[in-house]
């Protein structure tokens, strides 16, 4: 390497229509290398919660001396795009729902899908003698 301090080209998979990257990630493309900077970048995506998995790949880059690749790769959390109670007959569904949001239990179309909370809906649906099949 030369005398000046390495670079960062950055790519960065966040979607952009549920977080912004200008808010997470610290590291931009023309500052110095900072591994100490790309480490925090890291944790700082994987604590919004939004995805399953965060992954940091940085590389010399091939067309400029001193310069790093900075790749942040992402598998972001499902969303919850269908709720359907089957099989009810005594209540209705929104009758349900607020039921359910009366007890603490906070899962809805748009939200981030979270196994903790259909584990929680599920206990209360039993508890009411409700019937779960997973499908």
């Amino acid at each position: 390497m030369g005398d000046r301090e390495p670079f960062c080209f950055l790519v960065a998979a966040c979607p952009d229509n549920r977080i912004s990257r200008n808010k997470v990630i610290i590291s931009r493309p023309g500052d110095a290398y900072s591994a100490k900077t790309v480490r925090r970048d890291v944790q700082a995506l994987r604590d919004t919660g939004f995805f399953e998995d965060v992954r940091l790949e940085v590389e010399d880059s091939p067309h400029q001396l001193d310069a790093k690749i900075v790749v942040f790769i992402v598998r972001e959390r499902p969303i919850v795009r269908r709720i359907e109670y089957r099989g009810i007959k005594t209540i209705t569904e929104p009758e349900i729902r607020n039921a359910l949001n009366h007890t603490g239990v906070r899962l809805s179309v748009g939200d981030w899908f979270d196994q903790t909370e259909l584990a929680r809906l599920v206990y209360r649906m039993l508890r009411y003698g409700m019937k779960y099949v997973d499908q």
